[in-house]
């Protein structure tokens, strides 16, 4: 065997194929019972619509690497979806013009960062002496970005993101409204499909020891050698895979871990209007789409896991919410521990190295890409890279 490959997300489904195309053999490795890892479509309860649990937003104009994959595994997208409407009103030109002017400060990409921008967001919101309405407009659009609390993730994770999208603040809220059809997993299950090495389900990887001749990866059932293997697992779950000996970087990226992400996504049954709206009480954000058989059904989204504060504000303003809903717990998924990246202060330059690191155990992700960090489209460009990184470590280059 020459590549072991921890996680079937896209990252490590990416991994397995450029590995394949170049001669490798392969074998992943997948804790849970299904492949696809922070994507996962479902249908909801009576009447089948597909709705996104986890990953779900696209933004064609940037993200080309995800694009150029789903058009080779015949993938398409969606209709694009009007951005929501704020409850509380648009933001002031005069706070869209500090962000920008902070922004172009990060050069995308980069690691490193403004050592004043790597604060909490709530620090940094705090010193722009912004009215009340202004503060609540600005931390309402972090948090849709984030999904995390502004107290934990830093600043320049949001600044690196309004950087991606072109130093445009308007456009790093707006220009993500694209789904996939039929769901978010559906490149993931299409890259499954296609490959030719095996895929292990419901095997959770529990250690990796690095040999004289390469690695043993331990399951529990189930022990494999290999000439490397790349761990494309969320890096929250990084605490759980014994590596030994641990290389350096793993070491110091698990004392700064976890990282910010930690939002509530809850899909309910509603009735009436759209119901869309953004905030900084209870519900953070929340969008609609058509249900099959009539009615909306509405993402709502919060820091409150059990999102029943969400809920009740969400119904006062709409009236319209039923009993029926439907969501994954993230944050206490053993395979998971949070959504999507939201580094905080001072995790950046940890995480990027992880990336970089060359060995007989690598580390891929969308936690740890250089560009679209927490996006799909890293995802996409980080399992390419670990590839083109494990196939020069086998080359001997």
């Amino acid at each position: 065997m020459d590549v072991v490959i921890v996680g079937a997300g896209i990252a490590g489904l990416i991994a397995r194929q450029e590995l394949e195309r170049a001669g490798y053999s392969t074998l992943v490795l997948e804790a849970r019972d299904r492949v696809g890892g922070r994507t996962w479509t479902q249908r909801f309860p009576g009447c089948g619509t597909p709705v996104d649990l986890g990953a779900e937003w696209v933004s064609p104009e940037h993200h080309h690497a995800l694009v150029t994959e789903m058009a080779a595994h015949g993938v398409t997208l969606a209709g694009v979806v009007a951005p929501e409407t704020a409850a509380h009103g648009g933001t002031s030109a005069g706070v869209v013009a500090i962000v920008e002017r902070d922004a172009a400060r990060i050069a995308f990409g980069d690691a490193a960062l403004p050592v004043d921008l790597d604060v909490p967001f709530a620090r940094y919101v705090a010193r722009l002496d912004l009215t009340a309405d202004a503060r609540a407009v600005l931390l309402s659009h972090a948090f849709t970005l984030m999904g995390g609390d502004p107290d934990h993730y830093s600043a320049a994770a949001v600044l690196r993101e309004v950087a991606g999208f072109g130093h445009r603040y308007h456009d790093a809220f707006e220009a993500h409204g694209v789904r996939i059809a039929g769901g978010a997993d559906g490149l993931a299950r299409a890259l499954a499909r296609e490959g030719h090495g095996e895929i292990k389900t419901s095997t959770p990887v529990q250690a990796v020891h690095i040999e004289h001749d390469g690695v043993r990866v331990e399951a529990h059932d189930l022990t494999v050698t290999a000439r490397a293997v790349v761990l494309a697992v969320p890096v929250n779950t990084l605490g759980g895979i014994t590596v030994t000996p641990e290389p350096d970087v793993l070491t110091q990226v698990k004392k700064v871990l976890p990282h910010a992400g930690a939002a509530a996504k809850v899909w309910y049954r509603t009735s009436g209007g759209a119901g869309e709206m953004a905030g900084d009480g209870p519900v953070k954000e929340c969008y609609s789409v058509p249900a099959r058989d009539g009615g909306r059904l509405t993402a709502v989204f919060s820091l409150d896991r059990e999102s029943e504060a969400a809920r009740v504000e969400f119904e006062q303003v709409t009236g319209s919410v039923t009993g029926e809903r439907l969501a994954a717990d993230w944050v206490a998924d053993p395979y998971a521990l949070g959504t999507w990246m939201a580094f905080a202060p001072g995790q950046l330059p940890l995480l990027r190295g992880l990336e970089e690191h060359v060995g007989p155990v690598l580390f891929s992700g969308g936690d740890i890409a250089a560009g679209w960090l927490g996006w799909m489209d890293g995802a996409v460009t980080s399992g390419r890279y670990s590839a083109e990184k494990v196939g020069r470590l086998l080359a001997g280059g």
